[in-house]
């Protein structure tokens, strides 16, 4: 199977491994699926119970994640939502980037270790702060002079990855069971007092609409009902409580979509798609003097544009090679009826706009097999109905497990005015 993984993509070189290994969704399904039954099989690996329902928010970047966050955030079985969030490295690691799985069970104390065996932060370098702890598109190199990881032991060094993000995960359940069960937390007639999230105006408009059927019990739930307020749940005994849900959205999380179905196969993944001129229009105005999509070069003349490195959006994006770039702006000068030069299709080196078109494509493509590869998992949804359309948005939330979906379509977060 990886002879003819490399027969399909031998004609287009790549700098990122992870691009080549997702335009195969078959191969990289049986790395998943080998990496977590590693993990299972070592007992020195501490694979935790998941205690809730897990749903992942993807999209390529300003395609309304922060907008999907917000509206995951506030449903009745989500106990938490994070956009971007940050994943602590609890695995440690040697001096050379392995990560090392034989010894005990892992503690907090891993958190000090990490630091004392890893060199100090470049404080100069934009990003830095959180860098080391979020997810990454491709796995990190290994110091100068080591052997390059095999696609098993990247498979597997996502997989740990994800195991660190579980503990998170069952972290924030455990603060939750643990409000509800405190007695301060209940209120004179039992009712169980839940923290209170923002939901737009326009949200709590249809859902008094929705589920008040007279008029004067609608005004009095108004009356009660603000911009900062949530509904009271209607189970008083907290064990009675659906499964909790936590949510996660990013961008990079498309790279993890096989380990998190081999590890927890009832996860549910929604992938929202924005026209790619969009896209590129809206990267162009937020990463001026950056590059996340090129390999950095020394520039070498004046008039060659320099970009400032990004620790962390750095490592979230694919780089994306001179061969795919080039891919984009041929397709796009067939379109156009024009033809392009030999040394820009060979020689020069392609613009960031082109980089990010093929980054986009890649998405998309990605996205579609997914969905087709793992159709109870994986769902694709156009970002403007997603967000503008109740139809649409309610079926969304429903195949996602949320009981009583609450709808908002006045959620336009990020958004640049």
């Amino acid at each position: 199977m990886e002879n003819d993984y490399l027969e399909m993509n031998n004609t287009i070189t790549y700098d990122s491994s992870t691009n080549k290994r997702l335009r195969n969704p078959s191969y990289a399904q049986s790395l998943a699926q080998d990496a977590v039954q590693r993990c299972y099989s070592d007992p020195s690996v501490s694979v935790q119970y998941l205690e809730c329902r897990t749903i992942i928010g993807l999209g390529p970047g300003r395609s309304g994640s922060r907008s999907l966050s917000e509206l995951l955030s506030f449903q009745m079985n989500v106990v938490h939502c994070e956009h971007e969030m940050i994943v602590p490295r609890l695995f440690p690691r040697s001096r050379s980037g392995h990560i090392i799985i034989e010894g005990p069970d892992r503690t907090e104390d891993v958190h000090q270790q990490n630091k004392q065996q890893g060199q100090p932060r470049n404080k100069k370098v934009k990003g830095s702060w959180g860098a080391d702890r979020r997810l990454e598109w491709d796995v990190p190199k290994l110091a100068r002079g080591e052997p390059s990881r095999s696609n098993e032991d990247e498979a597997l060094w996502r997989v740990l990855r994800l195991l660190e993000q579980r503990h998170v995960f069952n972290r924030w359940v455990n603060d939750y069971y643990h409000r509800i069960k405190r007695v301060d937390d209940y209120n004179a007639d039992g009712n169980n007092i839940v923290n209170p999230k923002k939901l737009g105006t326009k949200g709590w408009r249809e859902y008094n609409n929705a589920t008040n059927c007279d008029e004067s019990n609608q005004q009095q739930k108004q009356i009660h009902l603000c911009n900062a307020d949530k509904p009271k749940s209607s189970n008083t005994n907290p064990t009675e409580a659906s499964i909790p849900i936590i949510a996660t959205v990013s961008s990079v999380g498309l790279a993890y979509t096989h380990e998190y179905i081999a590890l927890d196969t009832s996860v549910k993944i929604l992938i929202l798609l924005r026209p790619c001129e969009e896209v590129v229009a809206s990267f162009m105005t937020k990463s001026q003097g950056r590059n996340h999509w090129q390999k950095h070069i020394h520039a070498k003349s004046k008039e060659e544009v320099k970009v400032q490195r990004d620790k962390t959006w750095d490592n979230a994006f694919p780089n994306m090679s001179n061969s795919e770039c080039q891919e984009v702006m041929v397709a796009a000068a067939i379109d156009n009826n024009t033809r392009t030069s030999t040394n820009e299709q060979h020689h020069s080196r392609p613009e960031k706009i082109w980089a990010i078109r093929a980054y986009c494509k890649l998405y998309k493509e990605v996205a579609n097999q997914l969905a087709q590869h793992y159709p109870d998992n994986v769902r694709v949804y156009d970002m403007h109905s997603a967000l503008n359309d109740a139809h649409v948005q309610f079926e969304l939330l429903k195949w996602c497990g949320i009981d009583e979906p609450l709808v908002d379509t006045c959620l336009h977060l990020n958004k640049k005015k």
